[in-house]
């Protein structure tokens, strides 16, 4: 009427299926008169930092990148840059956050701090898409502040934004703690990360409006276009008798060629 137990290995509970959360960083999220030069952020668990460099951003951005450390359960971020004074700064960290043993990603995590008196709490959302209506990822969404623009000619190719956001595999985007102001909105692929617009070949999109934020902003709809390049002529040379090769930067789908009359004199 006795048998033995079967023998089996443990299950090891049930599978972990909660992403990693904040426990506590230094200084706190949310500071104001912030001061520091380095925040430290301690997760509940473990954790693997993925693709810090293209996931983590930082708006308004620094002018040199941040050098970014993981250990354990922890995250730092340390900068040279001086900060600019009353200004709320967003770290982002897309979905650069995973637990260590099942991957777990916390995509919704941000780290605010002000170096003035108070949090700005605007927020603005989008989508950018292509002239095919399908949403266009890691496309850069740009505010400039006009008030503090220092060229207002070529905005994009000259000037840093004020505020940036990269939309996400649907054409999403999402721009959290902004302040009121007037801003110019440009969306274009930074292509070599620098925050600015290089060669103008690459697709971009921009509102005709100047933007005013406020508390019940409409969603804002951008579609990429890709802009005409510069019409240039390079130059002529003879090719033979009789023959000229003339070289432009744009297909020319008629030239007509008049000789000029002979100089009798």
């Amino acid at each position: 009427m006795a048998s033995c137990a079967s023998i089996s290995s443990p299950t090891g509970g049930p599978k972990d299926t909660i992403a990693p959360k904040l426990d506590t960083s230094f200084p706190p999220n949310y500071s104001t008169q912030f001061e520091a030069s380095k925040v430290t952020l301690v997760f509940d668990e473990y954790i693997s930092l993925k693709s810090a460099s293209q996931q983590i951003s930082i708006s308004p951005p620094l002018k040199e990148k941040p050098t970014i450390l993981s250990s354990g359960r922890e995250v730092s971020i340390k900068w040279n840059d001086t900060l600019l004074d009353n200004t709320t700064y967003i770290i982002s960290f897309g979905s650069s956050i995973t637990d260590f043993n099942e991957g777990n990603v916390n995509d919704k995590f941000k780290y605010v701090f002000s170096t003035g008196d108070f949090i700005d709490s605007l927020e603005l959302r989008g989508y950018v898409y292509d002239k095919t209506g399908t949403g266009a990822k890691d496309i850069m969404v740009a505010l400039y502040d006009w008030q503090t623009l220092k060229v207002s000619d070529s905005i994009p190719y000259k000037n840093l934004p004020t505020y940036y956001a990269y939309t996400d595999e649907n054409g999403k985007f999402e721009l959290t703690n902004i302040k009121y102001s007037k801003f110019h909105v440009v969306a274009f692929q930074d292509i070599r990360q620098n925050f600015k617009l290089n060669s103008g070949t690459e697709p971009i999109a921009f509102s005709n409006d100047t933007l005013i934020t406020g508390l019940e902003n409409e969603p804002l709809e951008l579609q990429l276009f890709l802009p005409e390049g510069a019409k240039r002529f390079y130059g002529a040379r003879h090719e033979g008798f009789g023959q000229i090769q003339l070289a432009y930067s744009y297909p020319i789908p008629a030239l007509r060629v008049k000789t000029l009359p002979e100089n009798d004199s």
